[in-house]
């Protein structure tokens, strides 16, 4: 299979990648930086490529002529902790999916997080109610965009929008199974965190599996 990942040279984009080519397949990498990828994944099955996230034309030249299977987003902005409202995530996913279309790749999928719409169960506890008065709520409302996009504009693709807790750590890669469900949380205690390297295991992991095609999922 030849995955194509947008964001390889992020945080959870470089455990996709590695954990993708321990799976013997294919990886065509999309960064907006090509040094970045320097030293952090070495494999004869790796093509690393620079490409302008904002602009349709830059990725479809990449996409165009490879047979790429599936597109997997692990964008984020580069300027996270900024509390500046953005459209970076709704508007990248419009280059992205035209560039799909482009080059007829029909599989998509997509890193959001939890609690991007208010729900009837909205169980969002009050540190996080405080936490997004602090300055999170733009990127919020920005993902929010980008699933609706997804959902509502993109039926001739097949999607799945994967929503993770906002709090992932880098702890390691383990073998539990790991929660999943059609709503904007899975239930919890604490303070849900999720390591990155899992939910690159389960990034890849849908993709053997047809139950959440042009779904979103929350995971834990």
């Amino acid at each position: 299979m030849l995955l194509a990942v947008l964001g390889a040279s992020g945080q959870t984009g470089v455990h996709l990648v590695q954990q993708a080519l321990d799976k013997k397949n294919r990886v065509l990498a999309l960064v907006r930086d090509t040094d970045k990828m320097n030293g952090l994944v070495q494999d004869t099955n790796l093509e690393v490529v620079e490409v302008d996230v904002m602009s349709e034309d830059s990725i479809a030249a990449e996409l165009e002529g490879r047979a790429v299977d599936v597109v997997i987003s692990c964008l984020g902005r580069t300027d996270r902790k900024s509390r500046e409202p953005s459209t970076f995530h709704s508007d990248s996913m419009r280059e992205v999916v035209g560039a799909m279309r482009r080059a007829e790749v029909k599989r998509l999928v997509c890193v959001s997080c939890w609690w991007t719409t208010i729900w009837p169960q909205d169980g969002r506890p009050w540190w996080y109610r405080w936490f997004l008065q602090s300055g999170w709520t733009s990127t919020h409302a920005d993902l929010a965009e980008m699933e609706e996009f997804i959902t509502m504009a993109c039926t001739d693709i097949i999607y799945t929008v994967v929503k993770p807790p906002v709090f992932l750590t880098d702890g390691p890669l383990d073998a539990r199974e790991l929660k999943a469900t059609q709503l904007e949380q899975v239930p919890f205690t604490g303070r849900p965190t999720l390591a990155r390297a899992n939910l690159a295991r389960f990034l890849l992991f849908i993709l053997s599996t047809s139950k959440w095609n042009s779904r979103k999922v929350a995971i834990l």
